[in-house]
């Protein structure tokens, strides 16, 4: 680090007997001290290289010292200025202050003032700096004020400042943009007086709060006397001096107010349409699945007393009527289930026998395919639950029925896995798989694959819905894993004993 640069002098003495003094005891101090007969000389070398000190002696010859004074305080690099008088002139040691000179010096006949002469420099130059640094100081200082009065005056968010009470101490100009008031006709006025009656407890918990900060969304009244939607984030700078309270600033927002509130009505609409359409899914299955009872049931009344093509004919009846029903049932069942009208009944009984159950009920159809169908549990056959026992049956149901629609040749196998306080229905084929692609949307309602393979097998693309729909409202989860052209495998996970929430 470079050492500082010593002090530079430049001493304005018409006797060359005091200059050298003075210069040499300046030198011994550390000064670098030039000297110059008269005012004129003394001034020239400061106007070529100005320097940090100026001594001037008041009584030389052409020029006063007052003048030179007067003439270095007004250069455009200013000295610090010491005047040096004679035991008499105090007076005119008066003057130089006024003028503006740092400090004076009395010449006395012993030289005692030259051994006071670098002290006197030094406090000089310390006062000048110091008085340097504070004009700087302050200028900052202003430029801040004036720079933060130019953002407060031009920023769209409201800043506005209240004390305890919610009284107003201070607002932006941006207020009259927001509300239609100026900025002083707002100043002692209460801000819960101008807050929505409904938003005023909020207000005043926020002002009560020691410290807080945060945010919250406030109606505020205009001029005009409509409301506009604000949002209020305030923070409490009490215990700092220069704000001495709690500073609000309020932001415009209709628009976001607005947008949500549209998000809302949207979604009002969405479930009403909702509603609405399982409702009418609700209605229409029960009008026609009347008549198709009465269809069935004389179709396989007609089966049972005809021969040959008319008994043919009277069989595709029924079977139509029998996949039309379980169509219909299978929208029941899902505007049901999006309506929220199924409950959970809880029931204990032996899983291991219901899955025998299923599995003959369907078997007919897997001979019919020429399909192997089969069941895998536990040697102990300990598999009682307490779970809705319907609901169980109908995923079963669902899952070996579409295991044997999707399976050309091989096996579908129905495994039971205990696997703790859970309990797991494995069901696998050896059929068609499923596409990657189609995997995302595989449980959503009326979706059904359009893969080469999948075409030509009948459904309604809502078996897989109701049976992720029946699983999760018993607490369970589904999952898939498929390979094309070998297989696919569910696994349902569900608790053995029904959680008491759930069952209520």
């Amino acid at each position: 680090m470079p050492e500082p640069r010593p002090t530079r002098v430049l001493c304005l003495e018409d006797d060359p007997g005091q200059a050298r003094l003075m210069q040499r005891a300046l030198q011994r101090a550390g000064f670098e001290v030039t000297t110059a007969p008269d005012g004129p000389a003394g001034l020239a070398l400061h106007d070529a290289d100005p320097y940090d000190v100026v001594l001037i002696d008041h009584q030389m010859p052409g020029m006063t010292g007052v003048e030179a004074l007067r003439r270095a305080l007004h250069h455009p690099h200013p000295p610090v200025a010491i005047m040096v008088t004679g035991n008499d002139d105090a007076a005119v040691a008066v003057e130089a202050l006024k003028m503006g000179a740092h400090d004076y010096l009395i010449k006395d006949v012993a030289g005692g003032y030259l051994q006071l002469l670098p002290l006197v420099i030094n406090d000089a130059v310390l006062k000048q700096r110091l008085q340097q640094a504070k004009e700087k100081a302050e200028w900052l200082l202003r430029l801040q004020e004036a720079r933060f009065r130019h953002l407060i005056q031009n920023i769209s968010d409201v800043i506005t400042v209240v004390d305890a009470a919610g009284t107003v101490q201070f607002v932006s100009p941006s207020i009259t943009k927001l509300l239609g008031h100026m900025p002083g006709e707002l100043l002692q006025r209460s801000l819960p007086d101008l807050v929505h009656p409904d938003d005023r407890e909020a207000l005043r918990a926020c002002l009560c709060g020691t410290g807080a900060s945060g945010m919250i969304r406030l109606r505020l009244r205009r001029q005009d006397g409509s409301w506009v939607a604000t949002a209020a984030s305030y923070t409490d700078l009490s215990d700092e001096p220069s704000v001495n309270g709690i500073v609000v600033v309020l932001r415009d927002d209709t628009e976001r107010t607005a947008h949500e509130q549209g998000l809302v009505e949207a979604q009002r609409r969405a479930e009403e349409m909702s509603r609405l359409k399982s409702t009418l899914l609700a209605n229409v299955s029960h009008e026609i699945r009347t008549p198709l009872s009465a269809i069935i049931g004389f179709a396989e009344i007609l089966e049972q007393q005809l021969d040959g093509e008319p008994r043919e004919f009277a069989n595709t009846i029924a079977l139509s009527g029998h996949r039309l029903l379980h169509t219909l049932n299978s929208i029941l069942d899902a505007a049901r289930l999006q309506s929220n009208s199924i409950q959970v009944t809880p029931t204990p009984f032996d899983l291991g026998s219901l899955v025998e159950g299923v599995l003959k009920m369907l078997s007919a159809l897997a001979i019919d395919r020429g399909l192997t169908l089969e069941a895998v549990l536990p040697e102990d056959r300990s598999l009682n639950v307490v779970l809705d026992r319907d609901f169980v049956d109908r995923i079963l149901t669902n899952l070996v029925s579409n295991a044997l629609k999707f399976t050309d040749e091989g096996r579908v196998t129905v495994r039971l896995v205990p696997a703790g306080e859970q309990i797991q229905m494995i069901v696998e084929d050896t059929g068609i798989g499923i596409e990657p692609s189609f995997l995302p949307h595989l449980f959503d309602e009326f979706r059904q694959s359009t893969s080469e393979a999948a075409r030509g097998r009948k459904g309604s693309g809502l078996g897989l819905y109701i049976t992720r729909e029946l699983v999760e409202l018993m607490g369970g989860s589904i999952s898939v894993e498929s390979t094309p052209g070998q297989g696919t495998t569910f696994t349902v996970t569900l608790p053995r004993t029904l959680p008491a929430e759930q069952a209520a």
